[in-house]
């Protein structure tokens, strides 16, 4: 395996070094037949479900881990999975760019090699990543597509997990606003739309999810506690207040649909915190015709297919927060140097601790999995699209797993 061309951007607090490949995978129907066969579990027997958790473990392996000296935080990287789509081409290329960054550009420098051998190393089976040689990075990267003279066609459309401050106030108990973060959809054949929105398009066009690992200082972790110490709370409230046909002096919010969904948001934030265990910050970002944000939109909104009847189902759409002339700035120089600086054009009027500012962003491996995906289609693919560069099958990977027993 041949190392990529490292771009190195300099910087008066140290050297970003960047490096990008090109992802490759099998066709996809031999992904489809490459499987366990598990026993007495209908949902592991599922393909799609197998391939998903393969890539739910490609993502937790992406992650550092926590160590008592925090050692970790000197790996500082971050991941950019980006779908270009340009007129003409034969597929929609998916291209995975990496940062690493250091005060030194020699340690940077090999920190970037490492995290790209690391990224070969555990992809899932059925993908392989082509490094880009120095000729080849700008136009992989899609670089031409962020330049300040195209931001008139091309906008920047960040899509973003929707968030509320929910104020609960019920008879004898102080009142409280608590932070709501909405969680994305994790809706298995969704990214088919938008891949097949690119390709149909006489615009070119680029989706970028930017990935990096997040961490908690010890008063962060005391804050999240608090969080779900106080959402459970409200739950509990809300699942003993009076029926909603109580007399109206006895009810408090008991019949309105804040209580309803109040009384989810313990179970919600249970799984949000235990999912922050493996915490990563994710931006999803469109540059190109708007139709393709209202696509990307629509994939990582509503309740997960099929739906859970015991669960309350979340369908809220997904924010759609289009970047003006005063923050285009902003997205390009996340682009370009791999960052992930906050802008927001329409900052809460409730001052926010850094914390909450940070949970919109927040996701685990699964959370993650929502926007950051490789690409999958149905094993005998999608009619007008093409997604990835297609590899060449090994020679014992061409028969089934029948057929080579």
């Amino acid at each position: 395996m041949s190392d990529p061309y490292l771009r190195v951007v300099a910087a008066a607090t140290g050297a970003h070094v960047l490096f990008a490949a090109r992802v490759q995978h099998w066709p996809f129907d031999a992904m489809s037949r490459h499987l366990w066969t598990p026993w007495g579990s209908d949902r592991l027997t599922d393909p799609q479900s197998q391939l998903f958790e393969r890539q739910v473990r490609f993502i937790t392996a992406l992650h550092p881990g926590w160590t008592p000296d925090h050692q970790h935080r000197a790996e500082t990287y971050t991941l950019d999975l980006r779908y270009v789509s340009r007129p003409g081409a034969d597929f929609v290329d998916c291209v995975l760019v990496g940062k690493a960054f250091d005060l030194e550009p020699r340690k940077a420098q090999q920190a970037a090699l490492s995290l790209f051998e690391k990224l070969s190393a555990v992809l899932p089976p059925g993908y392989a990543l082509l490094p880009a040689a120095e000729g080849d990075f700008a136009t992989w990267t899609g670089e031409d597509l962020a330049r300040e003279d195209r931001d008139a066609d091309l906008p920047w459309v960040e899509i973003r997990r929707p968030a509320e401050l929910l104020f609960w106030t019920a008879r004898g108990v102080p009142a409280r606003h608590l932070p709501v973060v909405y969680p994305f959809s994790l809706n298995p054949s969704a990214w088919e739309s938008v891949w097949l929105t690119q390709a149909r398009l006489s615009q070119p066009s680029l989706v970028s999810v930017s990935l990096s690992p997040a961490y908690f200082a010890l008063n962060d972790e005391a804050v999240l506690a608090d969080l779900a110490a106080d959402f459970n709370a409200v739950a509990a409230e809300a699942q003993g207040a009076p029926p909603p046909h109580a007399p109206a002096e006895q009810s408090g919010q008991a019949g309105t649909p804040l209580a309803v969904q109040a009384a989810q948001f313990g179970a919600l934030y249970t799984d949000y915190l235990a999912a922050l265990r493996i915490p990563f910050s994710m931006r999803v970002v469109v540059r190109g015709p708007r139709v393709v944000a209202l696509a990307l939109r629509t994939a990582l909104s509503g309740p997960a297919w099929p739906p859970d009847e015991t669960r309350f189902p979340l369908a809220v759409l997904a924010e759609m927060v289009e970047a003006g002339a005063e923050h285009a700035h902003t997205l390009r120089h996340n682009f370009e140097r791999l960052e992930q600086a906050h802008w927001d054009p329409y900052p809460p009027t409730v001052p926010l601790a850094p914390l909450v500012e940070r949970l919109p962003y927040l996701v685990g491996p699964t959370g993650a999995l929502c926007a950051f995906r490789l690409p999958l289609l149905p094993a005998d693919g999608l009619p007008g699209v093409k997604v990835g560069a297609e590899l060449k099958l090994p020679a014992n990977a061409a028969a089934t797993p029948a057929e080579s027993a």
